[in-house]
């Protein structure tokens, strides 16, 4: 309510629209449309056995909004499922000039897509990645997960 600008949608974003279930986390900002696998238990993440339906959309179903704007950043943290969000965004990325997406180098949730493939996925789409933030490790120092700011290249952006 503070803010006149900001609205709350109450559904998810994927590659197409269909209802599915969300698995409820201990910890709610780690549940997800994927499982939860085993290595989330070193970080004290458990899935319960809660679900929760849900409505997915694209995201490509605003393109008319976000076309009214000369400057877009657009953040994802989806728990795994960023790469289904950027599939139903085609449309959406030809507008967009700045993504920031938490990414996993290691799969914390059943058939994640990691850093890699979002990276291959969005470079397709003429973007770079330009920095990171907030990378989490494990014990032996592997990178776990991170944020990841990609930006799009000038000649890629139709406005």
């Amino acid at each position: 309510a503070l803010f006149k600008n900001i609205k709350a949608y109450n559904y998810a974003l994927g590659s197409y629209q269909h209802k599915t279930r969300m698995n409820v986390a201990s910890s709610p900002d780690s549940s997800s449309i994927l499982p939860i696998k085993e290595l989330q238990k070193n970080f004290g993440i458990h899935e319960t056995n809660m679900f929760e339906d849900i409505e997915i959309k694209i995201l490509d179903e605003w393109i008319e909004e976000i076309s009214k704007y000369s400057s877009i950043l657009l953040k994802i943290d989806v728990q795994g499922y960023e790469l289904e969000v950027l599939k139903g965004s085609k449309e959406v990325l030809k507008k967009i000039n700045y993504l920031y997406i938490e990414a996993s180098s290691v799969e914390l949730y059943e058939n994640q897509p990691l850093l890699k493939n979002i990276e291959d996925f969005l470079n397709t789409e003429g973007f770079i990645l330009k920095d990171s933030f907030n990378r989490i490790y494990d014990k032996k120092r592997n990178l776990i997960q991170g944020d990841y700011f990609f930006k799009k290249s000038p000649n890629n952006i139709q406005l």
